[in-house]
């Protein structure tokens, strides 16, 4: 079996490392403690990704990076709650997930949709979030369907047709990128 850890490091004066491991459970080199060695290793090779190599340019390569950097900038840490080093800030949450959604990424089209529906880090828009959730749902991603719910509470009949217009935008443009 394989997995895919990502690790996001504040280095401090607004710079963030992003590594990226590849771990096979089979192989006894890829224990927690091997992963620790390769991280740092990976570190001293990069350095702060001002200094030399890419690390900076992977997180806009690597969706998977991309939406953890995104939920770290949601919720100020983690789900669980604030962490040290972090700021809850909607508005770089918004743009990274928007990034993201545009080259079809489910979990960041449903995050779209739930920040249009909240107005968090953007104006609340119901006819926006409507077409974002359905986009994510439309892609598989099944909890879009409770969000639809809660917001058939809230939207008008005018908005839902603005946002099957958006969502028809959507899927064009995305069609366009891939």
């Amino acid at each position: 079996m394989q997995s895919r850890v990502i690790e996001i490091v504040d280095e401090g004066n607004g710079h963030l490392s992003i590594y990226v491991t590849n771990l096979d459970h089979n192989s006894p080199t890829d224990s927690l403690a091997h992963r620790g060695r390769e991280l740092a290793a990976a570190k001293r090779a990069f350095g702060s990704p001002t200094e030399k190599g890419d690390v900076q340019g992977l997180w806009q390569r690597d969706l998977p990076a991309q939406n953890l950097l995104a939920l770290k900038y949601y919720y100020g840490g983690d789900v669980f709650g604030p962490q040290a080093g972090w700021t809850q800030d909607y508005t770089r949450a918004f743009k990274i997930w928007q990034r993201s959604a545009k080259k079809g990424v489910e979990p960041s089209q449903f995050m779209l949709g739930v920040m249009y529906m909240l107005g968090q880090g953007v104006d609340s828009d119901y006819a926006e979030a409507h077409a974002w959730f359905n986009l994510a749902l439309s892609g598989g991603y099944k909890l879009a369907t409770d969000s639809l719910m809660e917001l058939s509470h809230k939207i008008s009949a005018d908005e839902k047709r603005q946002g099957q217009q958006r969502l028809q935008q959507l899927r064009e443009e995305l069609a366009d990128v891939n």
